[in-house]
């Protein structure tokens, strides 16, 4: 047999090893899933609950229910700034992935490139990989915050290149690329004639009053600009499975076409939840960004002062990047140490991209007595093995 030869998520694989040592009788921390720890707003609950009642069971159009992506529209010219019509240029797909797969597979064809901002979350190769297409890495530096530099994205622009994907905040580390970054790094889709592709998964956690703008909303780029975002973050519907896509009509429909044959649409039920959690759970949303931006304190303030261990600020997103100088084993080790030795899990650096196997993705989307009780076994680790 043959087919793509997609490795398995090195997410998952610490997710199920700590299951393992659970069963054993072992206390664990579950800092590996960015996963928000909140049930999802009372709101969604209800009206999802509602329409299963009144009978909305069956298939929706195959771009979602006309007032979700209403309301998706909305939000997107209050937040982005830029404005899409909901008839045409916007999709509800099953999730953030499908929207991510579904843009992939429409924009590109065999043999394409894309380019990658390393670290970044492992499925935009994997689905680059599905679509026939060529992730390009380009390694962010810790030194500077993994932020761009936009004279190493431009060597990478090859003549088979056609979209640069780009998260802020960004998975795994949290930055918030500023202005001037996308600004620099717009300028180089429209000198190259390139599509963007922007991840907004995580644009609600950005913290200390840090300002953030999208790059889909900079002159030029709205019409080369595939919008993917997701309810399961904002909202903490990771198992509802409801995303979006928006983009210029023509581009869109692609998408479209795309999604109508990988899941025809989202869940029916869900989308009524998705909705009511758009338009009436903006109160649950500004808490759990308030809760998150403590939490991030409680882990930058574990690892202040440690040797061998380099944390930038924690701008956005609701994870902890920290580089930790090897402590008496193979660097890739280090996630495996603390799982097994102080029972958190944390996924390991590599997982994101080459050249950063001394580092960890920490997710403090957690209870706040579970964050500082992982943070707690994080830094005694660290002393024992420095």
């Amino acid at each position: 047999m043959s087919g793509v030869a997609l490795r398995a998520s090195g997410i998952r694989a610490v997710f199920e090893r700590a299951r393992e040592l659970e069963k054993e009788g072992l206390s664990i921390v579950h800092m590996e899933i960015g996963r928000p720890h909140l049930n999802s707003p009372e709101a969604a609950r209800r009206a999802a609950a509602a329409a299963l009642e009144a009978g909305a069971v069956h298939y929706t159009q195959n771009r979602g229910l006309p007032e979700l992506r209403a309301a998706l529209a909305a939000r997107l010219e209050r937040r982005l700034g830029v404005r899409y019509d909901p008839e045409t240029d916007v999709i509800v797909t099953a999730g953030g992935s499908e929207a991510v797969a579904a843009s992939f597979f429409a924009a590109l064809g065999p043999g394409d490139e894309a380019i990658v901002l390393d670290p970044a979350w492992p499925h935009y190769e994997a689905q680059l990989q599905l679509a026939g297409a060529t992730a390009v890495h380009v390694a962010c530096s810790p030194a500077g915050g993994f932020v761009p530099d936009p004279e190493l994205v431009a060597r990478a622009i090859g003549p088979r290149t056609r979209l640069l994907v780009v998260s802020s905040p960004s998975n795994p580390t949290g930055t918030v690329l500023g202005r001037e970054t996308l600004e620099q790094l717009a300028a180089l889709c429209l000198e190259n004639d390139l599509l963007a592709l922007s991840d907004e998964t995580y644009e609600s956690f950005v913290y200390d009053g840090a300002s953030r703008s999208s790059i889909a909303s900079l002159p030029g780029m709205q019409d080369r600009t595939l919008v993917v975002g997701s309810f399961s973050k904002t909202f903490s519907m990771t198992g509802w499975r409801v995303g979006y896509a928006a983009a210029p009509a023509a581009l869109a429909d692609r998408i479209n076409t795309v999604h109508q044959y990988l899941t025809v649409c989202a869940p029916s039920f869900a989308q009524a939840g998705a909705l009511a959690a758009l338009t009436e759970s903006e109160a649950f949303e500004a808490a759990m960004v308030e809760q998150y931006a403590r939490s991030r304190l409680l882990v930058s303030e574990s690892l202040a002062g440690l040797p061998g261990v380099e944390l930038g600020p924690l701008a956005g997103a609701f994870y902890a990047f920290p580089g930790i100088a090897p402590r008496g084993a193979l660097p890739g080790d280090l996630a495996g140490r603390l799982l097994e030795e102080a029972g958190v899990a944390v996924v390991p650096g590599e997982v994101f991209g080459q050249g950063f196997d001394r580092h960890v993705r920490i997710s403090y989307a957690l209870a706040e007595h579970d964050v500082r009780e992982g943070a707690h076994r994080i830094r005694g680790f660290l002393e024992r093995t420095a």
